[in-house]
């Protein structure tokens, strides 16, 4: 395991922590791919906690950096959103094969809903860096406009990156903070799906 010192600890929403940490000086490189997963554990006084499992949401070009987003809703997740800044943890992974194939998947749909969007964040942080030219359509889901981990960077890499186009779809509330997006009101259906691709299912990789 690899040790770690939080650099960061956000509550994004009403249900989502967003967790930033740093390597230590002594601490291998983190070698992953983006869509993989790490263990976690953290001290609580003086006992190391359970170890879990979270998608990686940092761009392996991020180097020394590792970021995870999660739905603070169990004892595990409400406890590390509680655990203060400079505090250190411990990492192991990575883990997963749940990864982008850039060189075989030229056009591909990520689907997405709530907080199942760290590995893809991961991802389109990694393609706009590495200026990739596969064409990505993100399809994402959440309950209302309030609880959408990641709102304004997706907005900001879908400006700064033409090959990245997102369609959100809420099935609660209002929609006014998605003004300028591409906004369906319900869940992902096949009529959303056959929209986002143009009807051309055969020429598109699908990554849920």
């Amino acid at each position: 395991m690899r040790g770690y010192t939080i650099t960061a600890n956000d509550q994004v929403t009403a249900t989502t922590c967003v967790i930033k940490l740093k390597a230590s000086d002594d601490s291998l490189p983190f070698v992953f791919i983006p869509g993989q997963y790490a263990a976690i554990s953290f001290y609580s006084g003086f006992r190391s906690s359970a170890v879990r499992c979270f998608s990686i949401a940092s761009s392996p070009t991020d180097e020394g950096v590792l970021e995870f987003g999660m739905r603070t809703a169990g004892k595990y997740t409400k406890a590390i959103s509680r655990v203060a800044i400079g505090s250190k943890v411990k990492i192991r992974g990575p883990f997963g094969g749940f990864i982008f194939n850039k060189v075989r998947d030229q056009e591909a749909v990520f689907l997405a809903g709530g907080i199942g969007i760290t590995p893809f964040i991961s991802m389109l942080r990694y393609l706009t860096a590495i200026n990739a030219t596969n064409k990505i359509t993100l399809i994402y889901s959440c309950r209302n406009q309030d609880d959408i981990p990641y709102l304004e960077e997706l907005k900001e890499l879908s400006a700064k990156n033409p090959n990245i186009h997102i369609v959100f779809t809420i099935f609660e509330g209002s929609v006014e903070k998605l003004y300028g997006s591409e906004t369906f009101i319900g869940r992902v259906t096949s009529e959303v799906i056959n929209h986002a691709v143009n009807g051309r299912f055969d020429s598109h990789a699908f990554y849920i």
